[in-house]
């Protein structure tokens, strides 16, 4: 019963937001500009890319995996974490509206807290991760996880989902305010993880992160995390609605 009435409200507070907006988010795709794949064939990051390292102790590179994206963190504290630090390395882009946009990682967290994944930022009061992720303590230790900060107050959704492979494949959906998400270990097989509200302005930043939250003193060595590709695809309202009703109905 509880599923059934939520998912009543889910589909009719979206389609609420989409008469609300005209029905044209198709047209507020990244200002009108097509798809856009980056598949990290280097040998540096493709017009339209920022890189952010606030300590300029991070780094980057196309080589060590070719083919990939390989981001790197030095032995300890790098995160974007409401609590603690902010400097975590990662490579964004400008989009604006609606958007899936599709990753795959390759990545073997071994201490606590260290995570690699999708980044939707706003500001330092606002953004979104959902990642790969070791959680030591915690009843999934190795998992996907889906938080954030909104208005400068930390959430994250529970439970976390379980994921012991190494290679990850995660897709974050936006709908305005809602964001979908789910993640894979083969990229065809996709497993719903949650779908929650979260106001943000029109134009964000989008991209990769890696990072080791509270720094362990054991990661002597420091983590890295190698990304395939990334893609950035238009999204179907009616495709979404009817996914998230596959996905939760009973």
């Amino acid at each position: 019963m509880r599923k059934k009435l939520f998912l009543v409200s889910l589909v009719s507070m979206i389609a609420a937001w989409v008469l609300g907006q005209n029905l044209v988010l198709a047209k507020d795709l990244f200002k009108g500009k097509k798809s856009f794949v980056d598949e990290f064939n280097g040998p540096e990051l493709e017009a339209g890319w920022t890189w952010t390292d606030p300590t300029s102790s991070c780094s980057y590179n196309f080589t060590d995996n070719p083919g990939h994206l390989r981001i790197q963190v030095p032995s300890s504290d790098y995160g974007l974490w409401p609590f603690t630090n902010k400097n975590a390395p990662r490579i964004t882009r400008e989009v604006t509206g609606s958007f899936v946009v599709e990753t795959k990682v390759d990545y073997s967290p071994q201490y606590n807290f260290e995570g690699a994944g999708i980044l939707v930022f706003s500001d330092l009061q606002n953004y979104i991760h959902l990642q790969r992720q070791y959680n030591r303590g915690m009843p999934r230790v190795q998992t996907i996880n889906f938080f954030g900060v909104s208005n400068g107050i930390w959430w994250v959704h529970q439970p976390s989902l379980e994921f012991p492979a190494t290679t990850t494949y995660l897709k974050l959906t936006r709908v305005g305010d809602y964001f979908v998400a789910k993640s894979s270990a083969d990229g065809k097989n996709w497993e719903f993880l949650a779908v929650v509200k979260k106001p943000m302005p029109k134009a964000i930043q989008l991209g990769l992160i890696v990072y080791d939250v509270r720094g362990q003193p054991e990661n002597i060595n420091g983590s890295y995390a190698d990304f395939d590709y990334f893609k950035l695809a238009p999204v179907k309202v009616g495709e979404v609605i009817s996914q998230i009703v596959k996905e939760i109905a009973p």
